[in-house]
């Protein structure tokens, strides 16, 4: 009994070790670059504000008078900040620019070990419109 409760717990810690890399070497993949001023690059600075915990900054990249949810920053801030407690990979999948209004989608890898794997993917759809020459996120204002 001993030596079977042994291997179980070796075997655990492997999967988080196991985990724990997956997740280090994900994140520390090179972030893609966007030209300044486009629908991309405004999501993606987004996403690396939320990351960082800088959810002042992120929420000011946002447009709520044209928002399907309205929220001040207290409730964006009450919902966003634990978004940088966990390893995120984003990576842009599509985009479309129709005159002021755009559209950005992207895959979110979330990296958290555990003992079932703890990866896992999520596509999410930005929707943009541009005010005073400078693209805002409408949509989604907030993820998972």
């Amino acid at each position: 009994m001993g030596r079977s409760l042994a291997i179980l717990i070796a075997a655990a810690s492997a999967l988080v070790v196991a985990g724990l890399v997956v997740g280090i070497l994900a994140v520390r993949q090179p972030e893609a670059t966007f030209p300044q001023g486009t629908p991309e690059a405004t999501v993606a600075q987004y996403l690396r504000l939320r990351q960082s915990g800088n959810v002042e900054e992120a929420y000011a990249l946002t447009s709520m008078q044209f928002a399907n949810r309205p929220m001040d920053l207290a409730a964006f801030r009450s919902q966003n900040s634990h978004w940088g407690q966990t390893a995120h990979r984003v990576t842009m999948a599509s985009s479309k620019t129709t005159g002021d209004q755009a559209t950005v989608a992207v895959a979110v890898a979330t990296f958290e070990p555990d003992f079932l794997g703890g990866d896992s993917t999520a596509r999410e759809t930005f929707n943009l419109v541009r005010q005073s020459g400078s693209w805002r996120i409408t949509s989604p204002t907030g993820l998972y």
